[in-house]
């Protein structure tokens, strides 16, 4: 019975042993597991070659772009990290999601070429999702081998598991957090024992390879495990039982190149957007009993008042388990149980940190349902930004849910007997299947083929594309376009998967780098420059960044954007394109072009800049590019043009120079205030030669480095 050591109760008798229904209960777990995989997903998605693989939906396509340039790079140290392929710096998978340690393992056995580790992880998941909850319910207390078996069925059933695999499948290790709970509740009915210590450190490398969300409720179960043996009086084991856990995760973390492109935190002031909602768990979420649709991006009939709370922080628990729960507490009301001292006292614990990790899940902006009741000052600085790596802290109510249906399951078996007790999870289990059909059909539809593509799926198949280095204006971080966004990561993986490279791969954390295009894209490729360009903005394949290309003869058009370099076919999905398209003509002499996001100005704006915001827009780069079209036939002569703008200087100093320069001749120069409007003006001499198709109003800044300086501007005038 050794190896049973963490899902069978350790206070059973030798005799009751030998009939434990543990391993009777864990293999019809694991075949129901494998039942429901197949209906769902089906066996063919742990190939390589599946067809969704090749387009995969939402997160999962900036996880194959990682995943494809480790198989493709060198083993080396550490061997997570790519160097130059989807990024121009060399950035690890874990900030890709690509749950390196089974893309390692795939990657040791060559086995990668056939088997997919998206899909083998999704496999695994469900089967260990089973095995987890039964091994919970086991420890708490659970003896009946049918409600055991019932019991695994509602864990396979929990709506934010099912959730997690319309896209970020490293989300859907929650298995870990069933195995930590379990090994918590152990240790307060056992003591920390030496293979509960080394179970939490093996939860917190497996956590650190999968995703690093999961370390925070493995965590806090520690914490109370550890807090257990403090009672008791027991420092050591506590101690050393942490410091094995940290050193497991910080090896781990070590060897998983954490500390290689890093990126950027959003800060404190993201918290609370992604967070729970306090009647998250039981306001009906993609609920099929209340009549909730799929739209095309989520289920209708919802309530988000963050904007974040419907995905990030979904925590709705299903008709079936709510309908557990509220049976479960009727049963404790009706009995008036007294509860004994060492129940409390093992009890007391994990209860205590779970309670303190639902207040963390709902934060700082507290809504019930659309109601705002509590909105707590938000930490900054240092702080802010160390605490904003978690900032879908919405998720951190996971393991709270997954506690308390195995706490009514425990509870109706005790109150209600085993045969009351299997009626009340075969009704839970039915309503609760009608409850997520909606959710499981649609989980169930994204594996069946590739996601729609962004870009004429054609160019996968082009010869002429394969094997370049592909290079995006704007960059993925860059774009205030969702669409464009989504192109983006869709090309960068075409990109990788077939042999090239990407600068502009998605990554969970923002790059430290500016927005500036890299040089020598506004020109023609030269002969041995196979480089390929791509630029988007918004679909509109003109003004914005597509005028600082206004010179290059090399560009093809395709359905999003622009697609230049050499050697390029022209073909129905890649077509020629005029280049008087490439800017916007401004509206008439002595017309002002306001920036904020809901005007037209930002439409002007090529390289350099960050997505407009309700006050204007702010540079992001050395050097930032405003491009318009003059009418031909105004009058000759030079060209008066002031813009409204502020600075952002650096500590000490009130004002920033910044020189301009127009189609690339030198001009002048301007000191430009800090948080103070101005209006600032310069004339444009007439052009030496023919007119331009595109003026290009260049700004020159200097330091780039976040936190440095920039300027905003709100409004433009042009007079001839």
């Amino acid at each position: 019975m050794r190896a049973n050591w963490m899902c069978r109760d350790t206070a059973l008798t030798r005799g009751d042993r030998r009939t434990d229904p543990i391993w009777w209960a864990l293999a019809l777990g694991a075949c129901a597991a494998l039942l429901l995989f197949e209906q769902i997903f089906g066996l063919s998605i742990l190939l390589a070659s599946a067809p969704v693989w090749r387009n995969p939906p939402n997160d999962m396509v900036q996880m194959m772009s990682g995943i494809v340039t480790i198989m493709r790079e060198p083993w080396h140290f550490p061997p997570t990290v790519t160097n130059s392929l989807i990024s121009p710096d060399a950035v690890s998978i874990v900030y890709t999601d690509s749950i390196p340690w089974m893309t390692l393992a795939l990657k040791a056995t060559r086995l990668g070429s056939w088997l997919n580790p998206l899909g083998c992880f999704l496999l695994l998941s469900t089967v260990l999702q089973a095995v987890g909850g039964i091994c919970l319910l086991r420890v708490a207390g659970c003896r009946s081998l049918p409600i055991l078996v019932l019991g695994s069925l509602l864990f396979l059933l929990f709506p934010a598991w099912i959730v997690r695999q319309l896209g970020h499948v490293a989300l859907a290790g929650q298995w870990l957090l069933l195995l930590a709970a379990t090994l918590s509740i152990a240790t307060a009915r056992h003591g920390l024992k030496p293979l509960h210590a080394i179970g939490f450190a093996a939860l917190g490398a497996l956590a650190t390879g999968i995703h690093a969300y999961h370390l925070v409720p493995i965590g806090f179960c520690l914490a109370a495990a550890m807090t257990s043996e403090l009672v008791r009086g027991r420092v050591w084991p506590a101690a050393l039982a942490g410091l094995l856990f940290i050193a497991a995760v910080g090896s781990s973390a070590f060897v998983l190149g954490y500390g290689t492109g890093q990126g950027l935190s959003t800060g404190g002031a993201i918290l609370g957007f992604y967070s729970m909602n306090l009647a998250g768990p039981f306001l009906p979420q993609a609920s099929t009993l209340f009549g909730q649709t799929w739209d095309g991006a989520w289920f209708t009939g919802t309530i988000d008042p963050t904007g974040g709370q419907k995905f990030e922080g979904y925590n709705y628990l299903g008709a079936g388990i709510i309908f557990l729960l509220a049976l479960a507490t009727v049963c404790l009301l009706r009995a008036r149980h007294r509860w004994r001292r060492s129940t409390i006292m093992s009890v007391a614990p994990l209860a205590g940190w779970l309670l303190i990790l639902t207040v963390l899940a709902i934060g700082p902006d507290v809504y019930f349902g659309d109601l705002g009741l509590l909105h707590i000052a938000k930490p900054t600085g240092r702080l802010g930004d160390a605490i904003g790596l978690f900032r879908a802290h919405g998720r951190f109510f996971w393991i709270i849910g997954y506690v308390a249906l195995a706490a009514s399951l425990v509870i109706v078996e005790r109150r209600l007997g085993r045969r009351t007790g299997v009626i009340a999870c075969l009704l839970a289990i039915t309503v609760q299947g009608v409850d997520v059909r909606r959710l499981q059909a649609q989980v169930s539809d994204r594996y069946q083929g590739p996601d729609q593509t962004y870009y004429p799926p054609a160019l996968a198949d082009l010869p002429e594309l394969r094997g370049r280095a592909w290079n995006f204006v704007p960059s993925y971080f860059c774009s205030s376009d969702a669409l464009d966004q989504i192109t983006i990561a869709q090309l960068s993986y075409l990109a990788v998967r077939t042999g090239g490279s990407s600068n502009a791969s998605p990554t969970a954390r923002q790059p430290n780098r500016s927005c500036e295009a890299p040089a020598g894209l506004m020109h023609d490729a030269a002969p041995d420059d196979l480089r390929l360009t791509v630029i988007l903005d918004g679909g509109m394949r003109f003004g914005g960044a597509y005028a600082a290309f206004h010179r290059r003869e090399d560009c093809t058009a395709f359905s999003r954007g622009l697609l230049c370099g050499r050697n390029l076919p022209v073909t129905a999905d890649l077509f020629a394109f005029a280049d008087d398209r490439f800017v916007l003509p401004w509206p008439g002499s002595g017309r002002a072009v306001r920036f904020e996001h809901d005007s037209p100005g930002p439409r002007l704006l090529a390289t350099g800049w960050a997505p407009p915001g309700a006050s204007g827009t702010v540079s992001n780069g050395a050097a930032s590019d405003i491009c318009f079209a003059l009418p031909t036939g105004r009058p000759p002569g030079p060209v008066a043009v002031a813009i409204e703008a502020e600075a952002e200087a650096l500590p000490g100093e009130d004002a920033v120079s910044v020189g301009l320069s127009a189609d690339g001749r030198a001009l002048t120069s301007w000191t430009i205030r800090a948080a103070e409007w101005r209006t600032y003006e310069v004339t444009l001499p007439p052009p030496a030669g023919p007119a331009p198709v595109a003026t290009c109003l260049e700004l020159s800044i200097p330091t780039t480095t976040p936190g440095g300086r920039t300027v905003q501007i709100r409004k433009m005038t042009v007079a001839w």
